[in-house]
């Protein structure tokens, strides 16, 4: 299992709680941390558990991202599947990685497995049927991507298809990775009697202008790397005129009520985004 942290310790120590509850043996798994967080508190935390459970902790020299933080872990991991985890999930079946385990085991042509993954009103928020902005790809009523937050996949697949794409700090890493999996011949495969939750943002529980202007430059990047450049232009054109006058519309209606900032920060990260795009060339989205 692998898992980044950034600021999440409380949550990785409810997990390892769980992982410890699995009817899958400690001795078959082994749990691969990658520390995003410039402080001792999961070292501190881990130790309780390094009796029970096979928990290594790799210390990144700052924070390099979700999708460059899973390649290091990757790397130290010792089994021949990865699972890659958020760090807060909560199991709510003992069985589940056995069955999973099961599962993989009786299609090994996969190149993803997920499950169902459980909000906070009990909705499965594990699978997408379209990528960034509604394009399909050519990859119509069919499933596009899962949710990062839990995926499993062969070692060697993650391997040979690079990892997840290090040009995405944190966003999208997993649409991209998926998509590359279906452009390979891949099946994404989705285990629906299998559940759990997820708590969601625990690393970045705010939701105001600055995360929307990561979110959604890592969504263009996406967008720039896998459509068309006449296709690509034709979109920026679409989502500015459409932000351009819902940035009007809703700053006036924040004014009048809370409810409305968060479509205004939404629109305005957009405009923003698409503005450096215009002044500065699509370069500006592969800066970190």
């Amino acid at each position: 299992m692998l898992v980044v942290n950034y600021n999440t310790e409380s949550y990785i120590c409810d997990l390892l709680q769980d992982l410890l509850a699995q009817t899958l043996p400690t001795d078959q798994w082994q749990v691969v941390i990658v520390n995003n967080s410039r402080n001792d508190q999961l070292q501190i935390m881990v130790r309780r558990f390094q009796s029970l459970l096979s928990c290594t902790i790799i210390q990144s020299p700052q924070n390099v991202g979700f999708g460059r933080a899973m390649n290091l872990a990757a790397e130290h991991a010792q089994g021949e599947l990865l699972l890659l985890m958020n760090p807060d999930m909560r199991m709510l079946q003992d069985d589940y990685l056995e069955k999973l385990l099961e599962h993989a085991q009786q299609n090994p042509e996969f190149g993803v497995i997920s499950t169902q993954v459980l909000d906070d009103d009990g909705q499965d928020v594990s699978t997408y049927h379209y990528y960034e902005f509604g394009q399909t790809l050519g990859y119509d009523n069919q499933i596009c991507w899962f949710q990062g937050s839990l995926m499993l996949m062969d070692a060697d697949v993650f391997t040979k298809m690079g990892g997840f794409d290090t040009d995405f700090f944190m966003y999208c890493e997993d649409v991209d990775l998926c998509y590359r999996l279906k452009k390979s011949g891949k099946p994404l495969l989705k285990y629906e009697a299998l559940k759990i939750y997820h708590y969601g943002g625990a690393s970045e529980p705010s939701r105001g202008l600055d995360f929307y202007l990561k979110y959604f430059k890592s969504r263009w990047l996406f967008a720039h790397k896998h459509l068309t450049p006449a296709d690509f232009q034709a979109l920026l054109e679409n989502q500015n005129h459409k932000a351009k006058n819902r940035v009007r519309f809703y700053g006036v209606l924040r004014l009048l009520s809370q409810h409305y900032v968060e479509k205004y920060n939404k629109n305005l990260a957009t405009r923003i985004i698409i503005t450096k795009i215009q002044t500065e060339s699509a370069d500006w989205l592969y800066q970190k």
